[in-house]
């Protein structure tokens, strides 16, 4: 995501003054497992080790998400990662296997990870009007289209996760 102009409601999180949106994912201490920020709770530890007094809603100019190789960054000291939650859920549940959702979609960005690290062809990636990559335009609205059907099928979600 990329776009100088958008508004967006944010959650902030206090005291690190993090600001995401509801289906960020940010990893928590201990496990250092990633989880929505709509999932996160007054008294959960961040992963520096800081534990959540308040969580506001904001509504702030400019939104930006950037990919990085490893899949996550420090912002505010807090880790977080490059992704986000489609089911309001850290987890996709596929043929009754769990996996979290961090982990599937770093692994299945990896080809195009691979290529902007080794290759240095992805600093001048478009973006749509509302600043999501072009690269993951349609994909990112095929599965919203299926979540929105409400149907918790594993095959579409086994389907739809590799898109993005």
């Amino acid at each position: 995501h990329k776009h100088d102009d958008l508004k967006m409601e944010f959650l902030q999180i206090l005291p690190s003054m993090l600001e995401v949106t509801h289906d960020h994912l940010i990893f928590i201490q201990d496990t250092l497992q990633s989880i929505p920020a709509s999932s996160l709770r007054v008294g959960d530890h961040l992963s520096d080790g800081e534990a959540v007094i308040a969580i506001q809603k904001v509504t702030r100019q400019g939104v930006y998400a950037p990919l990085t190789a490893s899949g996550s960054l420090l912002v505010n000291d807090v880790l977080v990662s490059n992704y986000i939650a489609f089911q309001g859920s850290e987890y996709y549940s596929i043929g009754g296997m769990r996996f979290s959702c961090h982990w599937l979609s770093h692994t299945f960005n990896f080809p195009y990870r691979f290529w902007c690290t080794h290759a240095s062809l992805c600093a001048k990636e478009k973006y749509t009007e509302v600043g999501i990559s072009t690269r993951v335009d349609i994909p990112y609205q095929a599965i919203q289209w299926w979540f929105s059907k409400n149907s918790q099928s594993s095959w579409k979600i086994f389907f739809a996760t590799p898109l993005l």
